[in-house]
C-alpha cells in the first residue's frame, strides 16, 4: 500500500481556538513540502496519513 501525506493547515482566530484543516493528500512527502513552500503557508505540516474506518471519517494520527 502507498503512503500518502496530507498538507494540514493550523487555522487559528482571535475569537475561537486553533482547528487543524486538511488542505489535501500527496503522493509524497517531497510533494507535499513544495506545496508548503510554493504557497507560503507558515502554519502547516505534512503528515502521514493512516486511512482506517471509522465512524468520523478518515483519521489522521500524529506521529
Amino acid at each position: 500500500m502507498t503512503q500518502l501525506f496530507a498538507l494540514v493547515l493550523t487555522i487559528c482566530s482571535t475569537s475561537t481556538d486553533c482547528i487543524e484543516v486538511i488542505n489535501g493528500t500527496y503522493s509524497t512527502q517531497d510533494k507535499c513540502e513544495q506545496i508548503i513552500f510554493e504557497e507560503r503557508y507558515f502554519n502547516a505540516d505534512c503528515r502521514p496519513v493512516d486511512i482506517a474506518l471509522h465512524p468520523d471519517g478518515v483519521v489522521i494520527t500524529k506521529n
